[in-house]
């Protein structure tokens, strides 16, 4: 396709990406307002992300397999028209029900989404230039941790979580008017029937083992981060909205080098992210009190997981076993199998314990940590694991 139109659309789709992003992960960084506010616990409010993701998990695969004869634009237009709604329910829900109600419709909006971005975005562009396209996509994820989580953390502060959560509408609404514009019809639907080039049912089970274990092992803290940086470092509130800036950063950086890894040294594209997590969560369990040490570990996280889940989204094309669409709704549900499982054991822990303690707090790291080496074990056994002939 030639023109400025691909891209256009493609920037279009990666702000909606950064838009999901920062409305899925807002409770992480207003924990404590949100739970002042509707008269729960820290804990309640971590099983909002929780039941988000839980409701991912459930529904990628079959609302990616019903709408498989949609065209993808439609698609896109439903998911993000129902998406520009939510926000404002869930701003104004008078409940905890009713937010958490707000949230779960709202999930089921970002489960297709997520389904069908990877490849819609890749099919607007020649297939030299589709790692490119899904490293852009990826990189409006990350820049919610830049840009979204810090800035709605920081509005949640200042004007209220309700205030932070509905201004997430505007950005949605936006995004959709650009796709109804600008967005055509990728070519990769005429044939996404089709599996990767290396299709794989092995390599593509131990991918999505490695989004569980990789999403989940940095779930289970990373929903209580906030509490982290306060209880265990015992730094300020103030000091939660930098610490996400700084990570997001981090988090660019790493969807530039996952690129590039995936585009040039594939068999350690996912290994080397893997590597640094597992490194980055067991500092953080053994000295995350040290604030220089907690810095250092959030930069490290950030860079990552950024690189992982950008080396995920292309792996999976190239091995998906049967439909390239399929194969995207499968990663999908993995990462939020990662995302609700994480957040619900991390919940458990600190709902498990007499008070919310730094002890408790640790405690989630130390489990993240654990599942993070299992996924460094996973992706070491898909980096040895036999290409064809003519892959690299």
């Amino acid at each position: 396709m030639r023109g400025r139109r691909p891209l256009v659309a493609l920037i279009a789709l990666a702000t909606a990406a950064f838009a999901y992003v920062t409305a899925e992960g807002l409770p992480v960084g207003l924990v404590t307002p949100m739970s002042a506010d509707l008269g729960v616990t820290p804990a309640a409010i971590g099983l909002l992300v929780t039941a988000y993701g839980g409701v991912v998990v459930v529904v990628s695969i079959p609302l990616a397999t019903l709408t498989l004869s949609w065209r993808r634009r439609t698609v896109m237009l439903v998911v993000l028209g129902v998406f520009t709604v939510t926000p404002i329910a869930a701003a104004l829900a008078p409940s905890y029900g009713a937010l958490m109600t707000a949230r779960i419709v709202m999930a089921l909006s970002q489960s297709l989404f997520w389904a069908a971005v990877v490849p819609v975005a890749a099919g607007m562009f020649p297939p030299e230039r589709r790692g490119r396209a899904i490293a852009l996509v990826f990189a409006g994820s990350s820049l919610a941790g830049v840009a979204g989580l810090p800035v709605g953390t920081w509005m949640g502060q200042l004007a209220g979580w309700r205030v932070a959560m509905g201004s997430v509408a505007i950005l949605a609404f936006a995004v959709t008017v650009a796709v109804w514009r600008w967005m055509p019809e990728p070519a990769l639907q005429r044939t996404a029937d089709a599996g990767g080039p290396e299709a794989s049912i092995p390599r593509y089970t131990a991918l999505i083992l490695l989004t569980v274990l990789g999403v989940g092992g940095l779930y289970i803290s990373f929903t209580f981060s906030a509490l982290f940086v306060t209880v265990v470092a015992g730094l300020g509130s103030s000091a939660i909205a930098p610490l996400l800036l700084v990570r997001g950063i981090a988090g660019l950086a790493g969807v530039w080098a996952g690129g590039i890894l995936a585009d040039r040294r594939p068999r350690t594209s996912l290994l080397i992210p893997s590597a640094l997590q597992a490194a980055s969560l067991a500092a953080l369990w053994i000295a995350g009190a040290n604030p220089a040490v907690l810095l250092a570990s959030s930069v490290l996280s950030g860079f990552a997981f950024s690189a992982l889940t950008t080396g995920l989204g292309t792996a999976v094309l190239k091995v998906a076993p049967r439909n390239v669409n399929l194969a995207a709704a499968g990663l999908s549900a993995g990462v939020n199998v990662g995302i609700a499982g994480g957040s619900l054991i991390g919940s458990m822990l600190v709902a498990g314990a007499v008070t919310v303690s730094a002890a408790a707090i640790v405690g989630t790291v130390a489990v993240g940590a654990v599942l993070t080496v299992l996924g460094l074990v996973v992706a070491i056994g898909e980096a040895v694991w036999p290409r064809p002939a003519h892959a690299g």
